[in-house]
């Protein structure tokens, strides 16, 4: 594996792989995999154009290419990406079906649909907002001022590590997800897939949406957009329960049902 490529755990256990959000790096993702790493094979990637991925931008492509080669190199895997994240693993489990095992979503329904006037509205704002984190990117001491990098430590990269700016990485991503539409690739995949929302995240219901026309399974947790990183031992469990569906075959019985359930809960949270 390169040196962006972080693995944790036995090859012989079950492998998922870890994909951050917008501006972070694969350290994100640090205690997490400790914790998973008992049970399970873990590998964490800095995203193109994040930590000491080589490449200086973030690019669909060349990510869904890192992607493949970890999953040629496993026997499967399941997918979990938050935010960014969260949108390239629906786009890798579309282009590897046969060897994606299950996708987990966190904080990645905006783009279900975002021609909707609210989505519409959303994309615009985020997409004008990754020129001003562009710009920034040239005034480091300015930029700093603007980061929402991790609040645990151990979630950073460690001092010797020469990482890509924060804002650059968040500016590149922002761009190739924004005005895409997503779900068609949650329906091409069509493998057990769950989607987890923070309670306080912004247009909630786009997660019950995204549920029902991914036929996926919902769950809430406490907390806003950056909850799984942040209340890692929550977000953890939730991972290690939906490797453990999925290895079971519970997750595929459940998924038939869950368009009403997705819907039922949206309303009562």
């Amino acid at each position: 594996m390169p040196d962006w490529v972080t693995t944790y755990g036995e090859t012989v256990d079950p492998t998922v792989v870890l994909l951050h959000p917008a501006g972070w790096t694969r350290h994100a993702w640090t205690p997490h995999a400790e914790g998973l790493a008992e049970r399970y094979h873990v590998v964490t990637i800095d995203l193109p154009g994040h930590g000491i991925h080589p490449d200086p931008e973030f690019t669909m492509e060349r990510a869904l290419a890192d992607i493949g080669s970890v999953l040629d190199s496993v026997d499967g895997a399941v997918l979990v990406g938050h935010s960014l994240g969260g949108y390239l693993a629906v786009r890798a489990a579309a282009a590897y079906p046969e060897r994606v095992d299950g996708l987990l979503l966190a904080g990645a329904a905006y783009n279900w649909n975002w021609r909707s006037p609210v989505g519409l509205v959303m994309s615009g704002v985020q997409h004008l907002l990754s020129y001003l984190y562009d710009a920034l990117s040239h005034v480091p001491r300015l930029a700093r001022r603007f980061e929402h990098g991790p609040d645990d430590e151990t979630q950073r990269p460690p001092t010797h590590e020469e990482t890509h700016p924060y804002s650059k990485g968040f500016a590149s991503g922002i761009r190739e997800i924004t005005f895409r539409q997503f779900w068609p690739d949650v329906e091409a995949y069509g493998g057990p897939t769950l989607i987890i929302h923070g309670r306080e995240e912004p247009i909630a219901s786009h997660a019950g949406g995204l549920a029902v026309r991914a036929k996926a399974n919902l769950r809430w947790i406490d907390g806003d957009h950056y909850a799984p990183m942040n209340d890692f031992e929550t977000f953890t469990a939730e991972i290690a329960r939906f490797i453990d569906e999925v290895d079971t075959g519970q997750t595929v019985r459940q998924r038939m049902t869950t368009g009403a359930e997705a819907l039922e809960t949206d309303s009562e949270s």
